[in-house]
């Protein structure tokens, strides 16, 4: 299932990723850890670029 970080439970309101990042830099984003929602996550991040090959890296977020 798709879901987009916005769309999660743990995603906090206004914190926007941005839809563009460019080489070499990296995006943060706040998370709402609650009793309902902690970690581990599993988390899949898709990106395109000049190279015209589907990217996608998996892994498990814990802390």
């Amino acid at each position: 299932m798709e879901r987009r970080f916005s769309e999660h439970a743990s995603a906090i309101q206004g914190d926007d990723i941005p839809t563009q990042v460019g080489p070499n830099s990296e995006a943060s984003c706040l998370i709402n850890i609650t009793m309902t929602c902690a970690p581990p996550f599993n988390i899949e991040v898709e990106w395109d670029d000049d190279s015209g090959k589907d990217r996608i890296y998996q892994g498990t977020l814990t802390f």
